[in-house]
């Protein structure tokens, strides 16, 4: 879960060296031209770990020098910056230097980041009675724990069924942060159950746009199109998870239901 509490995990310098030059620079929009050039293992290595929108997040390292990528950057010819659009950055990259710099003394954690480290262990090995009386006292402590709030609503939703509970917890997290894209995609699970769908559609809309690469969040938004009867969405999207998890057979079924479903609808306007 991005967030407050997210830890830095090493990582190969020279993705994030990769990384920086992109969001620095500001090359790609659209992530599925960087997943392009980055090796599979490497991108299951940032898929899971923080939404691809909080991609910063993962800057801050022993093995990063933002200095290096600006001054190998101000070093490229002039025409590169002005064509940067249309030359591909990735050819300069092995040439970018890497700065192993000696890793920095780890800070003792906060009682508060020791408190929802073990409210996250509870969770992860599925004590989850434990794990929501960690995060309620955690969430009494700081109203602003947006992190504890989402994983509230998370519980709230997936194993206990308390849909009210749960959409207040999220609407707190968004409160907090609004442009989170893993949070709107709660909320938009949230709503999807309380069978508000265009809604669900508002929402789910926001979280694919923050993150295109996950087909989970591409067919819960197929899903809520499926149930406003917007077929032909609907069929986009499971079309775009299935590309990403092509043995997914639950995503094949939705979009065989998808098909069918349009089929249907056009056959019955023609009568």
């Amino acid at each position: 879960m991005s967030g407050q509490y997210v830890q830095h995990s090493p990582m190969d310098p020279k993705l994030l060296l990769i990384l920086a030059a992109v969001v620095c620079a500001g090359f790609f929009v659209d992530w599925r031209t960087l997943f392009a050039k980055l090796p599979k293992d490497r991108i299951q290595q940032l898929k899971g770990r923080v939404s691809l929108s909080k991609v910063k997040i993962l800057m801050p390292s022993p093995t990063f020098s933002f200095a290096s990528v600006r001054d190998f950057f101000s070093s490229l010819p002039a025409r590169f910056h002005e064509s940067r659009h249309r030359e591909d950055p990735f050819q300069h990259i092995d040439a970018m230097p890497v700065h192993h710099e000696p890793p920095a003394k780890p800070r003792p954690e906060t009682p508060e980041e020791k408190a929802f480290r073990t409210a996250e262990l509870f969770y992860n090995r599925g004590d989850i009675a434990a794990a929501e009386a960690a995060y309620v006292a955690l969430a009494a402590e700081n109203p602003k724990a947006h992190a504890v709030y989402a994983r509230l609503a998370e519980i709230y939703l997936e194993h206990q069924n308390i849909l009210d509970d749960a959409q207040s917890a999220i609407d707190q997290a968004l409160r907090v942060d609004p442009q989170n894209g893993d949070y709107r995609y709660i909320s938009g699970r949230i709503l999807y159950a309380r069978d508000r769908f265009t809604d669900a559609v508002r929402e789910l809309e926001v979280a694919v746009h923050e993150d295109e690469m996950d087909d989970q969040r591409l067919a819960t938004l197929g899903q809520a199109y499926m149930a406003l009867r917007q077929y032909a969405k609907a069929e986009s999207c499971f079309k775009k998870a299935l590309s990403l998890q092509p043995n997914n057979m639950n995503h094949k079924d939705d979009l065989s239901r998808a098909l069918e479903k349009k089929e249907a609808h056009r056959t019955m306007i023609r009568k």
